[in-house]
């Protein structure tokens, strides 16, 4: 490992903080000292476009509350955060929490009844990368589910994502399933403005899941609710034609495709500069992207090596420092902020890390339209290369 740091990718507990901002009936509060690294603004418009919520908070822990185990700060800030109006407020887990054994369960039961008002959490440890959190944070709120609503005829659910570019990408998801089959979206965990709404997630007949990290909860609201999921992450016309066609079968509908060559053609084109380039690929995302990328580039014929940005997936797993170290002399295609690092490169996510304008241009990087820009920037890369 270097001295040099070249990259951090946000931990458990700051991809939950970045995901709850969106929600305007919840407060986070950060059980912990100033400065403790999670309100780092930047990060916010890599969740959602703006404005943002204003819905963070914090203790501001000192020392000597910390010596003398008083947590009278923490009771003092939800007792202002309900008479605030807020009906659910979350307690962030924090590194100085998991050193000192705070059992935030047990805190956010008792100050839930003594302020009559929600308070949730999620068991962090330290070293709990942003795919841990997402894991446990959905879990927590498809949980808020817990009564069978009567089924709306012909809908779904999109769940999963943590992104802006992953919100926009479940809206074309949306669009092409609405369009194609004439189904209907329920509920997008990635539009929704309130955690009301996930208390609405068993009144559609399909749940769509976008990322591994929502597996589990659809297998609960499958076990309770008994409603089917499916997996969906789509790159390219092949995959997104299969996806559909599973989507159509859940519903009892009839799909079919008729192929125009305008994809074939680009697959074509793709090939043939992969034949004449040959260069040596390695993805780095999460495993989402992974297994998008590996039935893409099985697509085009072509080998590259998978290595995943966070622990726990079946793909091999490497730090982002280790990463660099190891791939800095491949073609890697990766976060922006590694791709910085390395030379030969091209971003193909966000790490969050650097602000950027986001606007709300309809620019999928998933289906057809996804594989399309992928292409093309993949092509203009390596025919630039080449020169």
């Amino acid at each position: 490992m270097p001295l040099k740091k070249y990259v951090s990718l946000p931990t458990a507990r700051m991809q939950m903080a970045y995901s709850l901002s969106q929600y305007r009936d919840v407060a986070v509060l950060d059980f912990s000292t100033a400065g403790h690294g999670v309100f780092h603004y930047g990060h916010l418009p890599w969740i959602q476009p703006l404005p943002q919520n204003e819905n963070l908070y914090t203790t501001h822990l000192t020392e000597i509350d910390l010596a003398l185990g008083d947590n009278s700060r923490l009771v003092s800030a939800v007792e202002e955060l309900a008479e605030r109006g807020y009906a659910n407020l979350f307690l962030l887990p924090s590194s100085l929490g998991s050193v000192l054994g705070f059992d935030l369960q047990a805190m956010a039961e008792e100050l839930s009844a003594r302020f009559r008002i929600r308070i949730l959490t999620v068991d962090s440890k330290l070293n709990d990368d942003f795919y841990t959190g997402m894991h446990g944070l959905t879990g927590l709120l498809a949980g808020l589910c817990s009564s069978e609503l009567p089924k709306r005829s012909s809908t779904f659910n999109l769940i999963g994502g943590m992104t802006c570019q992953d919100g926009r990408n479940h809206q074309y998801l949306a669009r092409v399933i609405e369009e194609t089959l004439g189904l209907h979206l329920h509920f997008d965990s990635l539009a929704a403005e309130s955690l009301a709404q996930w208390e609405q997630l068993s009144g559609a007949e399909l749940n769509i899941i976008t990322s591994e990290f929502a597996l589990s909860a659809a297998e609960e609201l499958q076990k309770r609710f008994q409603i089917p999921y499916l997996y969906l992450n789509p790159l390219g016309e092949k995959a997104l034609h299969r996806d559909l066609l599973a989507v159509a079968e859940q519903f009892g509908l009839s799909c079919s495709f008729a192929a125009d060559g305008v994809y074939e053609n680009v697959v074509l084109q793709m090939r043939n500069i992969l034949k004449a380039v040959r260069p040596q690929i390695v993805c780095y995302a999460d495993a989402d992207r992974l297994r998008a990328l590996r039935e893409f580039f099985q697509e085009l014929e072509y080998p590259a090596e998978y290595v995943c940005s966070h622990a726990g997936s079946t793909f091999a797993y490497r730090e982002a420092n280790e990463f660099i170290e190891a791939f800095r002399d491949k073609f890697v295609l990766s976060y922006d902020r590694v791709c910085r690092s390395i030379p030969d490169s091209l971003t193909i996510e966000r790490s969050g890390l650097d602000y950027s304008l986001m606007v709300p241009l309809p620019d999928a990087t998933c289906g057809r339209e996804g594989a399309y820009r992928l292409m093309q920037a993949l092509s203009e890369k390596l025919i630039g290369r080449s020169r």
